[in-house]
């Protein structure tokens, strides 16, 4: 396996589609990507004061990975249903991860604070 990389999307979407495209992801495209080979981490956020942006934010196992979700089946489907609702287009981004000492790490190179519980 190689270096897990984050990858973020960035949606500018029509004010009066927003519940439309929630649903989907919710519903359908979040499902699916987070079924694909290498998915570590699937997070919706949206923005405080604008609920039609929304950040798409990923992890996954390797940039290998990824690139072979984008060649899914349901891809063509998404592109269809989604980008109608867009108002811009989508900004994404790949990262790779920095090494920081002060953040322990699981034995799936995950932070430790995000998979264990509170005492």
């Amino acid at each position: 396996m190689g270096d897990a990389i984050v990858v973020t999307a960035e949606f500018r979407l029509d004010p009066e589609a927003v519940d439309t495209w929630l649903r989907l992801m919710l519903d359908h495209y979040g499902p699916a990507c987070v079924a694909e080979h290498g998915m570590l981490r699937y997070w919706l956020h949206q923005d405080d004061g604008d609920p039609a942006h929304i950040l798409l934010y990923e992890q996954w196992a390797d940039r290998a990975d990824f690139e072979a979700s984008l060649n899914a089946a349901w891809r063509a489907d998404y592109h269809a249903d989604t980008e109608p609702l867009w108002a811009a287009d989508r900004v994404m981004t790949t990262y790779r991860r920095i090494a920081t000492p002060w953040e322990p790490l699981d034995g799936t190179g995950l932070p430790a604070s995000l998979t264990t519980s509170a005492p």
